[in-house]
């Protein structure tokens, strides 16, 4: 969650400063929002002149809250990588239009919006760059789950188990050993075990033989000192 952000009258530099307990503070929006109302003050409308500072905020070049409506849209560049867009951040580059702070996506068929000259396709808008034309589009996020149960594994098999799984899992999650003792435990169904090079991770909230979002898959380092990976 960003820090607490708020807009304080009585503070001439920059017109914002921090309710924040402590350095760098991060807390969710609802609790942000009810100190600044408790002093009689408002988030933040957005568009701030500076990032915060230290001296004023006690948090330094960080994300804040405001009371706008996120607006955070995708620049989908030709060569089919893309940046992330928030006009309402423009004190931070990397949410700049043209930033070049770029990562690969997985196009269904290689298929994306694409720029000629003059436009791009509905829902997205025009936006030059030095390496040509690019779309800054809207875009919605959803979540489903790959397997639903440990029986769904047994569909993998063979030498193909790892690069089946990472074409199917598109999104990389972080090591069970950095949650709290008894947040994950490994899965011992024997359709789990049997994946060579994988360990499946199972979640507190997962019971018996269900797999959930929370569900996370080890893989071995691509090389030998490296670190495993995780989707």
């Amino acid at each position: 969650a960003p820090s607490v952000i708020t807009n304080n009258p009585s503070i001439a530099v920059g017109n914002y400063t921090s309710v924040g307990l402590y350095a760098a503070e991060v807390v969710p929006y609802n609790v942000a929002e009810a100190r600044c109302r408790d002093r009689g003050w408002s988030m933040c409308s957005g568009r701030l002149s500076s990032s915060a500072r230290f001296q004023i905020t006690s948090a330094d070049e960080i994300y804040m809250w405001t009371n706008q409506t996120c607006t955070t849209q995708i620049q989908v560049y030709g060569s089919g990588l893309i940046g992330m867009y928030d006009p309402l951040a423009q004190q931070f580059f990397v949410l700049q239009n043209n930033s070049n702070n770029v990562f690969r996506v997985r196009w269904t068929n290689s298929s994306f919006p694409t720029a000629s000259s003059v436009a791009c396709p509905s829902g997205c808008r025009l936006a030059p760059t030095l390496a040509g034309p690019s779309c800054i589009c809207n875009f919605t996020v959803t979540t489903s789950t790959v397997f639903s149960s440990t029986s769904d594994l047994n569909t993998l098999a063979g030498d193909t188990i790892v690069a089946a799984l990472a074409d199917r899992l598109f999104v990389g999650a972080t090591s069970p050993a950095v949650y709290d003792a008894g947040t994950y435990r490994q899965c011992m169904d024997a359709a789990c075990i049997r994946l060579a090079g994988v360990t499946v991770w199972l979640h507190s909230s997962d019971s018996g033989s269900i797999l959930s979002p929370r569900t996370s898959f080890e893989f071995a380092p691509l090389r030998a000192g490296r670190r495993p990976r995780y989707l």
